[in-house]
Protein backbone atom coordinates (compact mmCIF):
# COMPACT_ATOMS: atom_id res chain seq x y z
CA UNK A 1 0.00 0.00 0.00
CA UNK A 2 1.59 3.05 -1.18
CA UNK A 3 -0.88 5.73 -0.87
CA UNK A 4 -3.04 5.29 1.96
CA UNK A 5 -5.39 7.86 2.87
CA UNK A 6 -8.33 8.16 5.58
CA UNK A 7 -11.93 7.90 4.51
CA UNK A 8 -15.62 7.84 5.53
CA UNK A 9 -16.07 4.77 3.91
CA UNK A 10 -16.66 2.47 6.55
CA UNK A 11 -14.67 -0.60 5.94
CA UNK A 12 -16.58 -4.01 4.84
CA UNK A 13 -15.00 -7.76 5.12
CA UNK A 14 -15.45 -9.73 1.89
CA UNK A 15 -13.79 -12.92 4.10
CA UNK A 16 -13.80 -14.20 7.85
CA UNK A 17 -10.12 -13.96 9.25
CA UNK A 18 -8.67 -15.63 12.12
CA UNK A 19 -6.23 -14.44 14.01
CA UNK A 20 -4.44 -16.58 17.12
CA UNK A 21 -4.78 -15.27 20.47
CA UNK A 22 -1.60 -17.82 21.89
CA UNK A 23 1.10 -15.76 19.68
CA UNK A 24 2.47 -12.57 18.63
CA UNK A 25 1.65 -11.25 15.26
CA UNK A 26 4.55 -9.88 13.71
CA UNK A 27 5.19 -8.68 9.89
CA UNK A 28 8.60 -7.25 8.16
CA UNK A 29 9.12 -3.97 8.05
CA UNK A 30 7.94 -3.06 4.87
CA UNK A 31 10.63 -1.33 2.05
CA UNK A 32 9.95 0.04 -1.00
CA UNK A 33 12.41 -1.01 -3.17
CA UNK A 34 14.29 1.90 -5.44
CA UNK A 35 13.35 2.02 -9.45
CA UNK A 36 17.08 0.96 -10.51
CA UNK A 37 16.20 -2.00 -8.35
CA UNK A 38 13.14 -3.62 -9.92
CA UNK A 39 13.14 -6.95 -11.47
CA UNK A 40 10.64 -6.01 -14.27
CA UNK A 41 10.14 -2.83 -15.72
CA UNK A 42 6.93 -2.74 -16.41
CA UNK A 43 7.95 -4.86 -19.54
CA UNK A 44 5.17 -8.00 -20.25
CA UNK A 45 7.22 -11.42 -20.88
CA UNK A 46 6.21 -14.06 -22.09
CA UNK A 47 5.97 -17.43 -20.16
CA UNK A 48 5.79 -21.18 -21.36
CA UNK A 49 2.36 -22.88 -19.73
CA UNK A 50 2.84 -25.50 -17.26
CA UNK A 51 0.03 -27.26 -19.44
CA UNK A 52 0.33 -26.56 -22.95
CA UNK A 53 -1.96 -28.67 -25.44
CA UNK A 54 0.39 -31.61 -27.12
CA UNK A 55 0.71 -30.65 -31.13
CA UNK A 56 -0.08 -33.53 -33.07
CA UNK A 57 2.06 -34.40 -36.09
CA UNK A 58 5.82 -34.54 -36.34
CA UNK A 59 8.60 -32.03 -35.05
CA UNK A 60 11.35 -30.78 -36.98
CA UNK A 61 15.04 -30.27 -35.45
CA UNK A 62 16.55 -27.61 -37.51
CA UNK A 63 20.09 -26.81 -36.85
CA UNK A 64 22.38 -23.27 -37.78
CA UNK A 65 25.79 -24.36 -39.42
CA UNK A 66 27.22 -21.50 -38.11
CA UNK A 67 26.30 -21.84 -34.67
CA UNK A 68 25.33 -25.40 -34.47
CA UNK A 69 21.99 -24.30 -32.42
CA UNK A 70 18.85 -26.43 -32.68
CA UNK A 71 15.19 -25.11 -33.13
CA UNK A 72 12.34 -26.99 -33.16
CA UNK A 73 9.48 -26.35 -35.95
CA UNK A 74 5.92 -27.51 -36.71
CA UNK A 75 6.47 -27.42 -40.00
CA UNK A 76 9.38 -28.02 -42.24
CA UNK A 77 10.36 -24.75 -43.12
CA UNK A 78 14.58 -24.46 -42.41
CA UNK A 79 13.99 -20.69 -42.03
CA UNK A 80 15.98 -19.16 -39.29
CA UNK A 81 15.30 -15.92 -37.36
CA UNK A 82 17.66 -13.74 -35.96
CA UNK A 83 19.51 -15.28 -33.09
CA UNK A 84 22.55 -15.39 -30.83
CA UNK A 85 24.96 -18.48 -30.71
CA UNK A 86 25.00 -20.80 -28.18
CA UNK A 87 27.29 -18.71 -25.85
CA UNK A 88 24.98 -15.79 -26.13
CA UNK A 89 27.93 -13.50 -26.98
CA UNK A 90 27.44 -12.96 -30.72
CA UNK A 91 24.67 -11.96 -33.31
CA UNK A 92 24.87 -15.28 -35.21
CA UNK A 93 24.62 -14.42 -39.01
CA UNK A 94 22.72 -18.22 -40.18
CA UNK A 95 19.18 -17.63 -41.18
CA UNK A 96 18.72 -21.32 -42.79
CA UNK A 97 19.42 -24.35 -40.90
CA UNK A 98 19.55 -27.91 -41.81
CA UNK A 99 17.04 -30.73 -40.85
CA UNK A 100 18.73 -32.89 -38.19
CA UNK A 101 15.92 -35.05 -36.93
CA UNK A 102 12.20 -35.46 -36.77
CA UNK A 103 10.41 -36.36 -33.27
Amino acid sequence: MADVRPTNVPFQPRYRVEFTSYAPISAPEAVQPSRMSAPYSGIARRTRSAHQTPRSGPTYVFACPNCGKRFRRSQNDPTLRKHKAKEGYWNCPGRKGYLVSME
